[in-house]
């Protein structure tokens, strides 16, 4: 590991879907992108322009074709799928537009599940996730499933899980696209206090210019390209 000053420093990278088929997808077009330590980022554009292909990438949840992906100074590229769990796991918080929630888990359990992972004391981990979905509003509903929670309930657990290993960099997929205003408004300043606070680095893919006004900077990504940086 290096002791550059990015979180994050993509260079050429490029996506293709099903290449040399007639099924052919170039989803991202030689995209150069430098993110700083404790920056919080969103990147911005229309459906379909790139923007969680470029977040999957810079998670490791799917592999680029071409280019190159340095995170928290290590080449993804010398990862295997192994080490690249596991790096996930350790550094790397993610807030899926989907949730991805365990139906069979209460809110806790969802909750909890990232510390277990990393072989935290049980009392630990319950006590953390208790504490979190109490400061997301959910302490009513800690022993419910996310078949017994509304969306926007589901969300919040999705956030409070992806926070919960305090991760040096969370990824975000339309973070609050579920929320009323004033639970989105909530969940906006936990992120930038906890931006503030921990430097962790934040990078959120939305539609919202609500949330790009409250970033250090806006990306902003049309047909796999990135055509605009604004601070």
């Amino acid at each position: 590991m290096t002791d550059s000053e990015y979180m994050l420093e993509l260079t050429d990278v490029h996506k293709i879907y099903a290449p040399s088929t007639p099924a052919e997808v170039r989803a991202l077009r030689g995209v150069n992108l430098t993110i700083k330590h404790g920056e919080m980022i969103a990147v911005m554009g229309a459906s379909g322009s790139g923007k969680s292909t470029l977040l999957n990438m810079m998670g490791g949840l799917d592999r680029k074709t071409e280019g190159e992906i340095i995170l928290d100074g290590i080449d993804m590229d010398t990862l295997s799928n192994k080490m690249m769990t596991t790096f996930r796991r350790d550094k790397i918080g993610f807030i899926f537009q989907l949730f991805n929630l365990f139906p069979f888990l209460t809110a806790l359990q969802n909750v909890m599940l990232p510390l277990l992972l990393q072989q935290q004391d049980q009392a630990i981990a319950r006590q953390r996730a208790s504490r979190l979905l109490r400061e997301l509003g959910l302490g009513g509903r800690l022993d419910h499933k996310p078949g017994e929670l509304s969306g926007g309930q589901q969300q919040r657990v999705a956030i409070a899980r992806s926070l919960i290993t305090q991760p040096k960099l969370l990824l975000g997929d339309e973070p609050t696209g579920d929320l009323d205003t004033t639970t989105s408004s909530d969940i906006l300043s936990i992120f930038r206090r906890l931006n503030k606070e921990n430097k962790q680095t934040m990078v959120l893919v939305t539609h919202s210019e609500k949330i790009g006004e409250l970033c250090d900077r806006i990306v902003r990504i049309h047909d796999g390209k990135i055509v605009e940086e604004e601070k």
